[in-house]
């Protein structure tokens, strides 16, 4: 069925597709505040926040690489979108962020 996206206002489908990022969470969790714990339901909702938003970021990444002429969209689409999305001090921390992940993710292949 359809769940509702408080933050978004809008409903959709969650599909098999959607990645699920509570391991990802209850790391953040374990280094911010060691010894806290999370309600199933809590996480539940963390993780449709955190998959709305990489919807909308991949959605304006999207549109704005149709402009381009491939179909894939590059980091290029990926940090215009952020930019445009979010204010500017969270932008900047995102990208910088997303750029050390990328450089990290490059060295180990």
């Amino acid at each position: 069925g359809a769940k509702k996206i408080g933050i978004l206002n809008r409903s959709r489908h969650i599909n098999s597709f959607d990645k699920d990022f509570n391991a990802y969470i209850f790391r953040v969790l374990n280094r911010v505040h060691p010894g806290f714990g999370v309600s199933r339901k809590a996480m539940s909702i963390m993780n449709l926040i955190i998959l709305g938003v990489f919807h909308m970021i991949a959605k304006e990444a999207a549109r704005l690489g149709n402009s381009n002429e491939g179909p894939t969209i590059t980091v290029c689409e990926i940090q215009t979108a952020i930019r445009l999305m979010f204010p500017a001090n969270l932008a900047t921390n995102a990208v910088s962020e997303g750029r050390k992940a990328v450089a990290s993710y490059e060295s180990f292949e």
